[in-house]
């Protein structure tokens, strides 16, 4: 989960920056007025909308969750399709330029995001009401809550090294090495008993 949520805080930090930096060519720093200055107020006014659209489909999604992993996939199913979902939508910021078509594209990264955010927010919990004892349950959401807390830490010490590996200082380089950490949580799926 730790790895999943070192994908979810480069995206939390970085998502608007990017979409008005990377993809709409804005400077935050830019003179106010200035073609690089409203580039970016675009660009930030664009990545609000998209966010919007995404808690759309998050709740659209958290209430189909329930017969989605009824039916037809299962937690341990649900759980890769967040993270692979994730990864990708990351992995894919680093290539995402700054023609219209690109914007759509960007625009479309964000708000598809609510899918696994949606998950994100009611899996582990659900999972950790279900199979825990009664009396375990408030010290396992401590810790559950303590492993967000350590990746928010790695995304926030780890930035700057990673903005200063890219061009241009661009955080697209944050957004994906957090799409290949989410991606790789996949991985530690064989160690999860319970889902």
């Amino acid at each position: 989960v730790s790895l999943l949520w070192i994908g979810w805080f480069a995206y939390i930090l970085f998502a608007s920056e990017w979409m008005a930096t990377r993809v709409y060519g804005g400077e935050a720093g830019a003179p106010s007025g200035s073609a690089a200055r409203d580039a970016y107020d675009r660009g930030v006014r664009a990545a609000s909308l998209a966010l919007a659209v995404n808690a759309a489909i998050t709740t659209a999604m958290g209430l189909g969750l329930l017969p989605l992993v009824h039916r037809w996939v299962g937690t341990r199913g649900l759980f890769l399709l967040c993270s692979l979902m994730l990864g990708a939508c990351l992995g894919m910021t680093r290539w995402v330029g700054s023609s219209s078509g690109a914007r759509s594209g960007a625009f479309a990264i964000l708000a598809l995001l609510g899918i696994p955010w949606s998950i994100t927010q009611s899996l582990p919990y659900a999972v950790l009401g279900r199979h825990a004892d009664e009396q375990e349950r408030g010290e396992l959401m401590g810790k559950l809550n303590t492993f967000i807390v350590l990746a928010e830490l790695v995304v926030s010490f780890g930035v700057h090294p990673l903005v200063n590996l890219s061009r241009d200082s661009d955080v697209s380089m944050v957004l994906f090495v957090g799409g290949i950490v989410a991606g790789a949580s996949t991985a530690a799926l064989p160690l999860m008993r319970h889902i």
